[in-house]
């Protein structure tokens, strides 16, 4: 029993670190939102919100939140609009952690769940400044990636079609925000529920499955519709595939941002934390990321909900990672090579 009773106690041991974390966070609220209404990026959408008045168009450069600037813009008539604003951006992504718990609790069990809700939760400085902003860049996109997690596990779970409806609006309405949602959610839900229905033979699996992706597709038409009805308008971006002798730099780019996302700076002025810190919280953040996919590959001969809820988490990570090295980088290497070569 005495052995027992450490092994238990390390086994929780992240769950109480994401309990501190966000504890913490909520104790410095007013400090960290102050600070963080110091960056543009993070107040620009609250200012178009607060001070759009009239018919004149706007015009959003690379990338559109038409999910998160219709909030803003259906709740700006609230006198306390200003609190809610900066409460929201946190509390989707407490209720975005929530989420991904149950979903995780039903696959693998309650340990795992707690685990992934820790795990998503505890992030480095940089990237909880994105949480929160209610406007942070890709901001919806988890949130959209999380919603069809849980309906790939309600479609062996559960018979509802209000998940399939709910999930398909959250998918096609935040996709419509941000494309990178295709990328991180719809293609991998769809190649997901393909295994799954394999798996299973049944034919309501694939109806609804069909119903998820499809439901996605029409209301992210209708969005982008109405949006642009609105006269809000999206600058385009330019994309664009990378040389074959940029790959590594790339490579060594997304490193960086994974290791960032953990809470280790290699990409920003002022490096944090001191070394060797900093590398093994570099090094862990991208073998967790490399676990998603090899977790997959393990779980291959597991039961169909598991084998499947695996699937789409690695087609997920590696997709995101085969973009982000092959085409969004690479948009800022031509924008570079363009300065460089002159009008």
């Amino acid at each position: 029993m005495r052995t027992a009773r450490p092994a238990l106690i390390l086994r929780w041991v992240p769950a109480l670190a994401g309990v501190v974390y966000v504890s913490t966070v909520v104790s410095r609220w007013h400090e960290l939102v102050q600070n963080n209404n110091w960056d543009t990026d993070a107040v620009a959408k609250l200012v178009v919100a607060e001070r759009l008045r009239g018919d004149d168009p706007v015009e959003i450069s690379h990338y559109g939140e038409w999910t998160t600037l219709g909030w803003l813009l259906a709740t700006r008539w609230l006198s306390w609009h200003r609190d809610v604003w900066g409460a929201t951006g946190y509390a989707f992504t407490l209720l975005a952690a929530a989420g991904l718990c149950w979903a995780m609790w039903r696959v693998a069990g309650r340990w795992a769940g707690v685990t992934a809700a820790a795990t998503a939760l505890v992030v480095g400085p940089f990237v909880l400044r994105s949480f929160l902003s209610t406007t942070g860049v890709h901001g919806p996109t988890p949130v959209g990636a999380i919603v069809l997690a849980a309906v790939l596990v309600l479609l062996v779970r559960s018979t509802s079609w209000l998940p399939v409806v709910g999930g398909g609006l959250a998918a096609g309405a935040n996709a419509a925000s941000d494309p990178l949602l295709w990328v991180a959610g719809v293609v991998p839900f769809a190649l997901a529920a393909g295994l799954l229905f394999r798996a299973t033979k049944r034919r309501d699996v694939a109806l609804r499955s069909v119903a998820v992706v499809g439901l996605a597709l029409v209301t992210a038409a209708a969005t982008s519709v109405v949006m642009r009805a609105l006269d809000f308008h999206v600058g385009s971006g330019d994309f664009g595939l990378a040389r074959v002798s940029e790959l590594p730099g790339n490579v060594l780019h997304l490193g960086r941002m994974l290791a960032l996302f953990g809470g280790a700076n290699y990409a920003l002025p002022g490096p944090y934390p001191p070394e060797p810190l900093r590398l093994g919280i570099a090094l862990l953040t991208c073998a967790a990321v490399a676990a998603t996919v090899l977790a997959a590959v393990k779980l291959r001969r597991a039961d169909a909900v598991r084998r499947a809820y695996a699937a789409y988490w690695a087609v997920s990570a590696a997709l995101l990672c085969l973009v982000f090295v092959g085409l969004c980088v690479n948009s800022f290497v031509q924008a570079r090579r363009r300065r460089a070569l002159g009008p």
